[in-house]
C-alpha cells in the first residue's frame, strides 16, 4: 500500500481491539459507534441472523450503513478463527478495498472493529455502504433478466478473472441490483488462486447457475452469455 493510501485510513491497534476507518468518515458518530457498537447494532433493523454472522441496517450520524457482526459461537469456534492467518472480517475488508480500487461494484467497507485479547479473536463489526435490499434473486423472481443485467453479471466475472479472484459463494442474494449496476457483496470467502483459478472460477459459475434450477430459461440465458464471453461453463 502506498503512503497516500495509508493516509486515507485511520488505524488504531491495541491489545484488546483494532479499529480501521476511512479517514474522511472518522467523525464523532462513527467514533462513538466503533467505541461501543452493540447497543446501536441490537436496536437496528436486522437483515440476516445466523450463527456465525448477523447483518443489520444501522443509522450512524446522518446516514444508514450495513453492519455485519461476525459472531463467536463457542470456545472451539474462537480458537479455530484465531488460528487463521486473517479473520473473516479482515478478509472481507481487504477484498472490499481490492474491488473498490479495481472499479468493481461492491458495497465498500468503510470501517472495521475487531475485538480480541492479544491473538485470541472475538466479535468483529464491518461497516459497509448501504446499497439497498434488491438482490438478483428477488429482481428476477417475476421477470426475465434484462440485457443490461446479463451484461453486468458477465462483466463482474470477467473483471474478477482479470484479477485472478474467485468469490467463493456466488448465490444470487450476493448480487445486489443498485440502479443500473450489479454489485458483488459478501466477500468473506473471496481469494486469489493463481494456480487453480480456472477451477475456482468454474465452481463460482456453476454455483451461480445453480440459483436458477427452478427457472431453466434464466439459467440458459446466463449460461449462453458466459460461453459467449469465453468463461468456463460446462
Amino acid at each position: 500500500m502506498t503512503a497516500a493510501r495509508r493516509q486515507a485510513f485511520h488505524v488504531e491497534r491495541g491489545w484488546r481491539a483494532t479499529r480501521l476507518c476511512l479517514r474522511a468518515l472518522w467523525d464523532g458518530p462513527m467514533q462513538a459507534f466503533l467505541a461501543d457498537p452493540e447497543a446501536a447494532f441490537e436496536a437496528a433493523q436486522k437483515l440476516k441472523q445466523g450463527n456465525t454472522a448477523t447483518v443489520a441496517r444501522v443509522p450512524i450520524g446522518d446516514r444508514t450503513w450495513i453492519v455485519k457482526r461476525y459472531n463467536v459461537k463457542s470456545r472451539g469456534h474462537r480458537l479455530r478463527q484465531s488460528l487463521k492467518r486473517r479473520s473473516r472480517a479482515r478478509n472481507a475488508w481487504r477484498n472490499g478495498e481490492r474491488l473498490h480500487e479495481a472499479g468493481i461494484p461492491t458495497a465498500r467497507p468503510v470501517a472495521l472493529l475487531e475485538r480480541h485479547w492479544g491473538p485470541v479473536r472475538g466479535v468483529a463489526y464491518l461497516v459497509m455502504e448501504d446499497l439497498g435490499d434488491l438482490d438478483l434473486r428477488r429482481a428476477l423472481a417475476t421477470q426475465a433478466p434484462r440485457e443490461d443485467q446479463v451484461r453486468a453479471v458477465v462483466e463482474l466475472f470477467r473483471r474478477l478473472a482479470a484479477l485472478r479472484l474467485s468469490h467463493g459463494d456466488t448465490k444470487a442474494t450476493n448480487f445486489l441490483v443498485h440502479g443500473d449496476r450489479i454489485a458483488l457483496i459478501d466477500l468473506d470467502a473471496m481469494g486469489a488462486h493463481p494456480r487453480t483459478f480456472r477451477r475456482e472460477q468454474a465452481a463460482d459459475l456453476a454455483r451461480f447457475l445453480a440459483n436458477w434450477q427452478d427457472d431453466p430459461a434464466v439459467g440458459r440465458t446466463f449460461a449462453d452469455a458466459f460461453r459467449a464471453a469465453g468463461l468456463p461453463v460446462s
